[in-house]
This record gives C-alpha cells, sequence and structure tokens, in this order.
C-alpha cells in the first residue's frame, strides 16, 4: 500500500522581523521574504536560486534553517529531486536542532523511496524515533515500514508495523501497518502472523477496498498452516468473486483439494477456473493442474482432455510441452498405448521438451511399446532413454526395462550383455543384486549352467533375502541337476522350499529336491522331500507328481503293502486328475509284487490305462501278470503287443514273447521270435546272444534234433566268444547224446573242457566225460574224468561224482581209493542222499579187505534208510567172521526183528543159522536152516542144506548128513558148494565106518574136480 502525502507547513509570505542588525542582515532578509514569494507564485526555480544565493551569501543569516528547507522545497516542486535531497541532507547536516528537521526526514523519505526504499525507510523511523509527538510521526512511522517491505526486508518492515501499532492502535495508519504486516509476514512465511494481521485488518476495515485482498491472501496463510478447513471455507466464500480475489482463491481452493487428496473435485475445480481465466497466463497452469488431478483420480480420458486443451490453446505457452508428454502418459495410463506411442513420439525432437523431460519422453514411449509387445522397439527407446539424460536418477530402471525389453523380444544375448554392462557401470547399486540375477538368467537360458551358477551364487551371496532369491536357489538347484552335481541341487531345492515354504516355487523346489535325492540313491531323504512337496502345496499338480514319486520309492524299497494303499488313496482322491493312468500303474504293480495277479491284471486292463501314455507300460504289466498266471500264451501275445509298439520297453517285451512261447510250449514261435531278436541290433547284445542260445534250445525241445544240432552249431561258429557258448556247446553234446552219437558229444564235451577250462561247466563237463568212459569199460579213463571233476572250485554234486568215483575205482581193483572215496563222501555230506550208500560200501569194502573193526565202526552209523538192512546184515556177518558169535546172533535177530520181510532175511537167516552152528547150537541151527532150505532153490537154499550137513555131521547123525550133502550135489546146481558137499560126504561115511562108500565118493571127487585141493 502507497503512504499519503503528508500536508506541508503553509509558508508565510514574509519572515517576522527578526533580530537583525546591520545593513547585511536587512539585506538577507530582504532576499529570505523574495525567495519565499517567488515560492509562494509558484516560481519555484527563481526562488530556488534566491534560496541558494541566499545561503551562500549569508550563511550566517538567523533564518538559514528554513532558507535550507525552503531551498529544498522549491527544487523538489521544480522537478529537482537530486537538488531537494541535497538540500534537505544539508538542513539534517548544518541543523540539526531545527524544528524543520522531522519534515526535512520526512521529505528525503518520499524522496528516496523510489530509489532506495531501506534508506528512505530510515528518514522516516528517525521521525518516529526523535520525534514521537510530531503530527507527522504516525505517517513516519508507516513509511517506515512501507518501505522496508519495498527493500525486501520483511522483518524490518514487520517491526516497523508493530512499531506503528504499538504507537498508534487506533491511529488512521493502523490499518495500513496490519496489511503491510500481512504481506511481510507471508512473504517470509510467517503464516500464523500473516494469518492473524490480514484477519485483524479485515475486522479494523471490512469496507477497505483491500479487505478482499486480505482474506484472499489470509485463506492462503491458513492453507500454509494446514488449516485446510479454515482455508477451504474462505476460498469458498471469495472463489465466486468476479475480481482477482475471487480468481486467486479459486485457484487456492482447487490446489487445496488437490492437495488433500481430493483429486475429482480439485480437478472440476481446476478446470472451472481455467474457464475464467481466458487471456490470462495462468491458465495453462490451471489446465496442467487440471489434467494431473484427473490423472491422479484415474481418470485417464478427463485428464488427456486437459492436456490436450492446453496444447491446443496455449501450444506456445512454456507448459504445452510439458502437457504434451503428460497428455501421452494419460493415454498410456488409460490403456491406449498406440495412441500414446503417437503423441509421444513427435516430441522427441522438440527441443524445449529435452532438458527436463527427454528421459520420461523416451522411458513413457518405452513402456508404451512393452505394452503394444514391440519388445524391440522398447528396448531401443529405453536404450536412448539412457543416452538422452545420462546423469537422470531412473537411469537404472531404464536400464532394467531394456533388460526386460530384450528378454521379451527373445533377444537374450543382447540381454545378458545389458546385464553385464550393467553390473560394470553400477557394482554397488541398490539393484545390482538383481541384475546379477537376471545375469544367471540369461546364462541358464543359453544352457551356461556353470556361469549362470555363477552368476546366481554372487546374488544369493550380495541379496539371501531378495525377493528374488527363491527363484536363484530354483535356478541354481536346474543348474547343479544339469551338471549331474545332485547332492548340490538337493540343497539348492532343500534351501528354497525351507526358507520359503510359501513362494510358489516351494512345492516344486521340494519335488526337484526328492528327484536329485533318488539320484543320490538316498530314497529316505527323497521320500521326505516328496512328502513336503504335498504338504506345500496339497491341491497342486507338483503334489500329485510328488505323491506317485512317493509311491515308487515305497515299491523301489519293497515297502508294497504300502505301496498299493498310498496309490489306491491317489486314485480314491483324484478321480480327474492327469496323473490318475500313472496312479493305476503303480497301484497295479504294486498287486503284482504282492502276487495279487488276477486284481493286478485287472487293474492293468482298465479302458484308463489303454491311451497312448500308458498303454505301453499297462500291456507290459498284463503280459506280467498272464505270465504268473500260468497263462504264457496269452503274455506272449500281450508282449508282442508292447514290442509292436517301438518304444519304451518294446525290446524287452519282444524277449520276453518269446520266453513266454517257450514256457507255453509254442516251440516254433518261440525259435522265430528269438531268431528276430538275435538278428536285432537294437537289442541288448548279451540278449542278441541268449536269443540265439535260446533258439537252438527250443529246437531241442521241439525234438528237432536236426534243427538243434544245426542252430548251436551255428551259433557256436557265429558267436563263438558268447558267454553262452559253454552252455551251447554243453547242450549240444547232450542232443548228440540223445542221438546216440556218443562219439560227437564226447567230443563236444571234450571241447567244452579244452576252451573253458574254468567255465562253470567245467566240472559235470568231466563228469559227463567219465561216464561215458564208465559206459565203454573204460574205467581208468573215467576215474581220470572223475578226479578232474573233483578240481574244479566250486563244484556243486562232489557227492555224486565221489559216489561214481568209488565204484569205479572197485572196478579197478582199487579197494583203497575206493574206501577213501566212500569215506570222503560221506564225511563230506553225513546228511547227504547217498552217505548211507557211501558209509556201506565203505564198510563193505573194509569187510572184503578183512577190517572187520573198522568195517564195524563205518556200519555203526548207518542206521536209517535204504541201506540200513544192508549195513545191518553186513555188521552180523563182521561179527560172525571175527567169531563174535553172540553178538552176530544178536545182530542177526536184530536184522530179521526189524526187517523180518526185508531183501535179506534169507541171507540173515542163513548167517544166524551159520552162527547157531559155529557156537554148537545144531539142534538151534538144524531149525534155522531148515527155514532158509524150505524156501525157493538157491544158492541160499543150498547153503542151508550145506549147513544142515555140518550140523548133523556135528551131531554124528552120519546118515542124515550124508543125505543133507548129497541134496547138495544132487538138487541145486552150485559147483563150489557142490564139491564141499562132496568132500564132507565121504568124510561122513569115512566116520560112519563105511570105508567103501569114502572111498567111492573120494573117487568121485577125484575124477569130478582134478585140481589140486
Amino acid at each position: 500500500m502507497k503512504m499519503k502525502p503528508v500536508l506541508l507547513l503553509l509558508l508565510t509570505c514574509l519572515l517576522p522581523a527578526g533580530l537583525l542588525s546591520g545593513a547585511e542582515d536587512k539585506k538577507a532578509e530582504t532576499q529570505f521574504n523574495f525567495a519565499t514569494g517567488l515560492l509562494i507564485k509558484n516560481e519555484h526555480a527563481l526562488a530556488g536560486d534566491e534560496f541558494e544565493a541566499l545561503l551562500r551569501n549569508y550563511p550566517n543569516f538567523t533564518q538559514a534553517d528554513i532558507a535550507c528547507y525552503r531551498l529544498g522545497e522549491a527544487r523538489q516542486k521544480g522537478g529537482q529531486p537530486a537538488a531537494a535531497r541535497q538540500a534537505f541532507e544539508r538542513l539534517l547536516k548544518d541543523f540539526p536542532a531545527s524544528d524543520r528537521a522531522p519534515h526535512a526526514h520526512y521529505w528525503l523519505g518520499q524522496l528516496k523511496s523510489g530509489e532506495d526504499p531501506a534508506a528512505a525507510a530510515k528518514h522516516y523511523a528517525a521521525i518516529l524515533a526523535q520525534w514521537p509527538e510530531s503530527p507527522i510521526a504516525e505517517a513516519a512511522a508507516y513509511g517506515a515500514a512501507e518501505n522496508q517491505f519495498k527493500a525486501g526486508n520483511w522483518d524490518a518492515a514487520i517491526t516497523g508495523c508493530d512499531a506503528l501499532l504499538k504507537s498508534f492502535p487506533h491511529g488512521e495508519q493502523a490499518p495500513n501497518a496490519l496489511y503491510t504486516r500481512g504481506w511481510a509476514a507471508f512473504q517470509s512465511e510467517k503464516w500464523e502472523l500473516a494469518c492473524s494481521s490480514f484477519g485483524e485488518f479485515v475486522k479494523k476495515a471490512p469496507q477497505n477496498p483491500l479487505a478482499e485482498v486480505a482474506r484472499a491472501k489470509q485463506a492462503q496463510a491458513l492453507h500454509r498452516l494446514g488449516r485446510l478447513d479454515e482455508a477451504l471455507k474462505l476460498y469458498t466464500e471469495l472463489s465466486p468473486l468476479d475480481n482477482e480475489s475471487g480468481l486467486a482463491s479459486s485457484i487456492g481452493r482447487a490446489t487445496l483439494l488437490f492437495e488433500r487428496g481430493d483429486t475429482p473435485a480439485a480437478a472440476e475445480a481446476f478446470e472451472a477456473v481455467a474457464k475464467r481465466l481466458a487471456g490470462d497466463p495462468r491458465r495453462p497452469a490451471c489446465l496442467l493442474n487440471a489434467g494431473h488431478a484427473w490423472f491422479a483420480t484415474n481418470n485417464f480420458k478427463r485428464a488427456a482432455a486437459a492436456f490436450e486443451q492446453l496444447t491446443r490453446d496455449h501450444p506456445q505457452d512454456a507448459l504445452a510441452p510439458a502437457a504434451a508428454y503428460w497428455l501421452g502418459q494419460a493415454h498410456f495410463r488409460g490403456g491406449d498405448a498406440a495412441k500414446a506411442v503417437a503423441t509421444v513420439t513427435p516430441l522427441l525432437d522438440q527441443a524445449a521438451l529435452q532438458k527436463a523431460h527427454g528421459f520420461d519422453l523416451r522411458l513413457l514411449l518405452a513402456e508404451a511399446q512393452m505394452a503394444q509387445q514391440a519388445y524391440a522397439e522398447a528396448a531401443k527407446a529405453y536404450a536412448s532413454a539412457c543416452q538422452a539424460q545420462p546423469d537422470h536418477r531412473l537411469v537404472p530402471e531404464a536400464w532394467m526395462g531394456e533388460l526386460a525389453a530384450l528378454e521379451k523380444a527373445g533377444q537374450t544375448e543382447a540381454a545378458e550383455k545389458t546385464a553385464a554392462a550393467f553390473l560394470e557401470a553400477l557394482p554397488n547399486h541398490e539393484r545390482a543384486a538383481e541384475m546379477r540375477f537376471w545375469l544367471g538368467e540369461f546364462r541358464f537360458r543359453r544352457q551356461a549352467y556353470a556361469e549362470a551358477d555363477e552368476a546366481m551364487a554372487a546374488f544369493l551371496a550380495a541379496a539371501p533375502k531378495h525377493k528374488l532369491a527363491p527363484e536363484a536357489l530354483y535356478k541354481r538347484g536346474w543348474c547343479a541337476r544339469h551338471g549331474e552335481r545332485h547332492a548340490d541341487a538337493m540343497t539348492h531345492f532343500k534351501a528354497l522350499y525351507t526358507a520359503w515354504p510359501d513362494h510358489p516355487l516351494a512345492a516344486e523346489a521340494a519335488l526337484r529336491a526328492g528327484q536329485a535325492a533318488e539320484a543320490l540313491r538316498k530314497p529316505a531323504e527323497a521320500f521326505e522331500a516328496y512328502q513336503q512337496a504335498r504338504k506345500l502345496s496339497p491341491a497342486s499338480e507338483t503334489a500329485e507328481q510328488a505323491w506317485l514319486a512317493g509311491t515308487a520309492i515305497l515299491l523301489t524299497k519293497g515297502d508294497t503293502q504300502k505301496a498299493l494303499e498310498t496309490a489306491a488313496e491317489f486314485v480314491a482322491k483324484n478321480p480327474k486328475s492327469t496323473l490318475l493312468p500313472y496312479a493305476e500303474l503303480y497301484r497295479a504293480e504294486a498287486l503284482s509284487r504282492l502276487e495279487r495277479f488276477d486284481e493286478a491284471l485287472k487293474v492293468y486292463q482298465l479302458p484308463l490305462l489303454q491311451e497312448a501314455a500308458t498303454v505301453q507300460e499297462a500291456t507290459f504289466g498284463a503280459a506280467w501278470c498272464l505270465d504268473r498266471l500260468q497263462r504264457p500264451a496269452e503274455a506272449a501275445a500281450a508282449y508282442e503287443k508292447v514290442a509292436g509298439g517301438g518304444k519304451g520297453r518294446a525290446v524287452e517285451a519282444a524277449y520276453l514273447a518269446a520266453r513266454a512261447y517257450e514256457q507255453a510250449k509254442e516251440f516254433g514261435k518261440a525259435r522265430q521270435a528269438y531268431a528276430g531278436i538275435a538278428a536285432n541290433e537294437a537289442q541288448p547284445e548279451a540278449r542278441r546272444d541268449e536269443a540265439a542260445y535260446r533258439e537252438a534250445y527250443c529246437a531241442w525241445q521241439a525234438k528237432d534234433a536236426e534243427g538243434a544240432v544245426r542252430s548251436y552249431t551255428s551259433m557256436l561258429t557265429q558267436r563263438a566268444d558268447s558267454p553262452l557258448a559253454p552252455q551251447a556247446l554243453y547242450d549240444l553234446a547232450w542232443v548228440l547224446l540223445e542221438q546216440d552219437k556218443h562219439a560227437d558229444a564226447e567230443a563236444r564235451f571234450r571241447e567244452l573242457a579244452k576252451r573253458f577250462p574254468t567255465n562253470a561247466l567245467a566240472a559235470d563237463v568231466q563228469f559227463r566225460l567219465g561216464e561215458l568212459a564208465y559206459e565203454r569199460g573204460d574205467y581208468a579213463a573215467a576215474a581220470a574224468a572223475y578226479e578232474t571233476a573233483l578240481k574244479q572250485p566250486g563244484i556243486s554234486f562232489a557227492g555224486e561224482v565221489r559216489y561214481k568215483l568209488g565204484w569205479t575205482y572197485e572196478q579197478l581193483k582199487r579197494p583203497d581209493d575206493a574206501i577213501n572215496c566212500f569215506a570222503r563222501l560221506a564225511a563230506d555230506d553225513p546228511q547227504g542222499v547217498r552217505a548211507p550208500e557211501a558209509r556201506y560200501r565203505q564198510a563193505r569194502l573194509l569187510q572184503e579187505a578183512g577190517r572187520h573193526d573198522q568195517a564195524l565202526a563205518v556200519l555203526k552209523e548207518i542206521t536209517e534208510g535204504t541201506f540200513a538192512e544192508h549195513a545191518a546184515l553186513l555188521r552180523a556177518e563182521s561179527l560172525r567172521a571175527t567169531n563174535r558169535q553172540r553178538e552176530a546172533l544178536e545182530a542177526y535177530d536184530h536184522l530179521l526183528k526189524t526187517w523180518p520181510e526185508g531183501s535179506f532175511r534169507l541171507a540173515g537167516q542163513l548167517g544166524r543159522a551159520h552162527a547157531l552152528r559155529t557156537v554148537g547150537a545144531h539142534k538151534d541151527a538144524l531149525e534155522a536152516y531148515s527155514a532158509v532150505a524150505a524156501t525157493t532153490p538157491s544158492e541160499s537154499a543150498a547153503q542151508a542144506t550145506l549147513g544142515q550137513g555140518y550140523c548133523h555131521f556135528a551131531m554124528q547123525q552120519w546118515d542124515e548128513a550124508a543125505k543133507a550133502f548129497l541134496k547138495v550135489d544132487i538138487l541145486y546146481g552150485y559147483e563150489n558148494l557142490k564139491k564141499e558137499a562132496l568132500t564132507q560126504l565121504a568124510l561122513t561115511w569115512e566116520k560112519a565106518g563105511d570105508a567103501d562108500k569114502a572111498a567111492r565118493y573120494r573117487n568121485e571127487l577125484a575124477q569130478r574136480y582134478p585140481e589140486k585141493p
């Protein structure tokens, strides 16, 4: 507010007569009065000249101070402000006590106010300080405050206003002081003081033309103080005014609404005031703010309209380029990426935008192009943004955007280079860790797993808790898996699902950890991981995969019942799962392993399993069950179906089909199938060997001896080094044996023994060679072969070989070797089937050698089995032979009692009779002999009859003795006994005293048996 000029003192026309003396004083007084008169007549220049001359000519004039003051007046009114200032300053300097001094200060304040308001303020302040009672003191006080305000000295202006209000609280200038203080406080952001000052002003001068301005500024101060409700009320009251205060309040109201978050109302308010600001330079800003308010409201259509109006109506305004940028943003945020691109692209060449928005424009363009899926173009835009303003704070974000765009564009090589460049340029940036992740990700995608793992490890070391850490662990797990570092893979996957159990990848990580554990052959850890996968995401396909993987582990470790229960539970709870067929396969497998083949077969034959993904496994499983159910023909057909599929287990199925045909005794089909396998290079070499062998074997089983010989011979020719060659030679030898081609068979056995001396069949081959030699009577060769067989390590039928070798030694008259052989047989396998016979034969040979005590010791061990009766007889015979007749009789009685109808009953009775006769019990002996003699004529009967003769002879019953001896000669045809009977007959007649008969029978004896007795 401008201060009002103070009324000047009235000039008197003439000075009253002073105390003058002399002519000079008279002249001075006259000149003073003349100058004053000129001033009154407005002859300002002449008056000024006269006052200057007076002061120059009469410096000691009594009224010199008044003359100096009037000089200033004259010069001021004459349009010579500089001269006026000099005059007033001269007065203050030369006449400081003059009563004109306050007025001189006042004039100087007015004169300096325009050029040096601070200096002017000092003059005004001096009046209040030195002459507070002066009539111009109040006006001067306001002048001081006003000029401090002009000088921008807000605090000084406030101090000046405070001084005025203190000295003249009800003065004329008090309202002006309040108004000025309000402005000074506003300018110095002392909002409380500004608010109170403007408020008091309005109260003191409600009708003052400046009252509306004061209310408007009070509203702004309240706004700044955060007293928004009060400010909004004032803004609302003032906004309708059709003046500057109304416009300013409308703008303030809109701004306040925006700041407090009422963006829809703010947008409406800015648009409303913009309509009132036609031609006003503030209109573009209001339109821009309206656009921002609509933008903040997410009403991008209205925002775009506001921005577009600004650019259309004010194309040259400084805000127009920014509005164009925000127009592009509004289009983009409103979902119209194409319009955004079309809007922003021309702006790239506008120089006015480059400094402030060059980066933002290109960033917006890149984001819009990303929305259009123009990823390659977006990558270029991101790069261009970085180049436009390399020091922009969002350059790292743009770099990240470029990375994402390149990734979306499939330019992973470029993306990897971008990531590496970022890390080289900004190794310590807050997003450097994330960039390390992406570096690893792109390396992973190009399958550089070692490099990818290195980058992911660096990322995790730098940011172990980063939101991408779970994905980094996941990728590290896969890197390790690809490198077959299953322990590391398991560690990484486990770390993921342990530390981030709620992460979307946690369940799959548990699944992969289980797979890694399986690769490490750690089924328990694998099973636990699979259980974790199921817990982490129960309703997911990952959980289903883990469920079935755990079932497979149960099957593998043999917990078949649990596996069956698990698979059955899956089937029951997941009837619509895509993995249901595989669960059924596991269920069938478990049933099969539990030997519940009928049930397993039904599952394998479910329609659900006859789809392409599972039909091969299901058919294979069904074939297996059919095989176990002794339905080999059906099994073979099923296996052939699998083999015909040409994938999966087709190769194995072809082999099993052949085996099933063989089991079904369909040897023709089996031979054909084996021939195909042997010729199929896709089959493992070992299986081709076996197929060639089994083709020949099936020919043999089919009784096609010639075909078998042909096939075996072919195999031995073409597959001479086959592991099955020894077996083929062995089988071929047997085929030849069955054809009675013993020489050819023996040749094959010998070939086998020569070519494969350490083969498992070597012992059997030597045994067969021994058998062949034994059959043709070449006992020496047989013994040599048997002995060689026994030298083979690990021979499993040594007892049988020793048994035959013992017989062979007997044939070779090598009783000691035979005895040792039978003894070894019994000792090595005391519970074996051959042991009793071996002991018996050992004892028999010992007996024959006269080694009865040893024989008896051996026989003592033979108490059960087929040879117990043999042993009992032999024991009795040995006892009798060693003249232990009483023991012999007991032994015979035991034999006859234990085996009354045994094979050796007659021999036992005969031996018992011999023993009775030996101990002199001739009557008992006769009775015993009679029982034997009464049987069918045999050597035993002859011996019994001979024994009767001896008994009668001992009892001197010569006639009965002679009859018995004659019966042996006449009734039986055993020459060895006849000779003995004739000898005893001659002796009997001799004892009876009949010399003629005795001589006659001796003569007959000599004639019939002329050899020397």
